[in-house]
């Protein structure tokens, strides 16, 4: 199994069954920035909620 593209992925792996639980199933660290642009950050922060304003690069 290879790393996640994303928190959508490990969302969607987790399977929760509430909207208010995939809020808590994916923890708060940086992930691969979901927005997939070239020249973009590879790395964004996610809170455990929503993503952040915090890019690595």
């Amino acid at each position: 199994m290879g790393v996640p593209r994303g928190v959508d992925a490990l969302v969607a792996r987790v399977a929760p069954a509430t909207a208010e639980q995939s809020k808590s199933a994916v923890p708060a660290g940086w992930y691969a920035n979901p927005s997939h642009q070239p020249g973009s950050p590879r790395l964004r922060y996610w809170d455990g909620a929503v993503w952040t304003d915090r890019f690595d690069g």
